[in-house]
């Protein structure tokens, strides 16, 4: 009886050997498992500490430099000019009934790309009404198109014999060859008196030139900052397709405004 207590004692003692044996393993192996987590948990903290820091700095940089540096949007639009101008024909011709109700003033460049866009749809339009528009072509050649003042130049000569809102349309229309060559076969095609022409351009140089100046100091008068600037009965329009021309002459004429 004794002998098998004693066994029994010795196998409990065995068994909680063995458990507590196991037990440490596993503790082992669990710490052993863990540990990297835990120190990958660390560094993961870590760098999650350091990536908020830098977001920190980043908007301050941000903030920084929207405050130090200038604003990179336009500028604003200016003002609308609804100044009604009083502008005289001077020397220009004039295309149309000059007791016309309406009044369109071109000023306009023949070397500039958008005068040459823009010139036909209004000559298109004022022919919707026959003698109840006259317009008026104010050169304001700009410093940076070198061919626009001699284009001018042979217009004004032309113009001299009744021809030159015919002038100012082939050299609008093939900006490409603005030369004197191709003024004189526009010139040629347009019936002139090629002495007289010939005469006005060379002999009347400095004179065409004077003719050109009035015209581009009256345009400083009356605001023109860009070519083409539009006129309507004294006031600067923004149309600029037929349908636009048609619809302000339209009003103009509904409304019984004259110049």
């Amino acid at each position: 009886m004794q002998e098998k207590t004693k066994n029994m004692l010795l196998a409990i003692v065995l068994g909680l050997v063995i458990g507590l044996g196991l037990l440490v393993g596993i503790s082992t192996v669990v710490s052993q498992a863990i540990e990297p987590l835990t120190e990958r948990m660390v560094v993961l903290t870590a760098g999650q500490s350091r990536l908020e820091q830098k977001i920190v700095e980043l908007d301050k940089g941000i903030k920084a430099l929207a405050v130090s540096a200038p604003s990179k949007m336009p500028p604003p639009a200016p003002p609308e000019d609804l100044t009604v101008y009083d502008i005289p024909v001077g020397r220009s011709a004039v295309l149309g009934n000059v007791n016309a109700p309406v009044t369109i003033v071109e000023f306009s460049d023949l070397q500039c790309p958008f005068c040459a866009r823009f010139h036909a749809p209004l000559m298109e339009a004022v022919q919707a009404f026959p003698g109840q528009v006259k317009v008026m072509f104010k050169n304001f050649p700009l410093s940076f198109h070198p061919n626009a003042r001699p284009a001018a130049k042979a217009a004004l000569a032309a113009g001299v014999q009744g021809k030159y809102y015919e002038m100012i349309a082939m050299i609008m229309k093939d900006q490409a060859n603005m030369t004197p060559e191709k003024y004189n076969e526009y010139a040629t095609q347009l019936g002139l008196n090629m002495e007289q022409f010939t005469k006005d351009l060379q002999e009347g140089d400095g004179i065409l030139d004077s003719w050109i100046r009035e015209e581009q100091e009256l345009g400083v008068k009356v605001n023109v900052q860009g070519t083409p600037t539009y006129f309507l009965n004294g006031k600067k329009t923004k149309a600029r397709s037929v349908d636009e021309w048609k619809k302000a002459i339209a009003d103009i004429l509904k409304d019984g405004k004259s110049e």
